[in-house]
C-alpha cells in the first residue's frame, strides 16, 4: 500500500486558512486516525484543523512558524498511515490465522 502524503506543491493559503492536497489514495480509516491524532496532539496554536475533500485544512494560520506547522502536519499524516498500516497488517495475520486453520482440518489424500 503506497502512503498519503501532503502535497505541499498544491498548497494554497486563502483568507488565513491553509489547504493541503493529499497525494495518493486514502485508505479506509485515515481520516479517523488523523482526526485522533489532532484530538490527542491538540491544534498548537493554531486554528481548526481537519481532513476534508481528499486536503488538509488549517484555520488561523496568521503568525506562527510555518515551518512547525509543516512538520505538525507532516507528523499528522504520518501517524495515520501508521494506524492504518497497523490495522491492515492485524487484520492479514488474522486473515493467515483463519486459512492456516481451514487447511489443518482438510484430511490428508490417500
Amino acid at each position: 500500500m503506497a502512503e498519503v502524503k501532503l502535497n505541499w506543491a498544491e498548497a494554497t493559503v486563502k483568507k488565513g486558512k491553509l489547504a493541503v492536497p493529499l497525494a495518493g489514495d486514502v485508505p479506509k480509516g485515515f481520516k479517523g486516525h488523523f482526526e485522533t491524532t489532532v484530538k490527542l496532539l491538540g491544534h498548537r496554536g493554531w486554528g481548526k484543523v481537519d481532513l476534508k475533500k481528499k486536503a488538509v485544512h488549517v484555520a488561523g494560520i496568521d503568525g506562527g512558524d510555518p515551518d512547525d506547522l509543516r512538520f505538525y502536519l507532516e507528523g499528522l499524516v504520518d501517524q495515520a498511515n501508521s494506524a492504518v498500516a497497523a490495522e491492515q497488517e492485524k487484520k492479514a495475520k488474522k486473515k493467515g490465522k483463519r486459512a492456516k486453520g481451514s487447511e489443518a482440518d482438510e484430511e490428508p489424500d490417500g
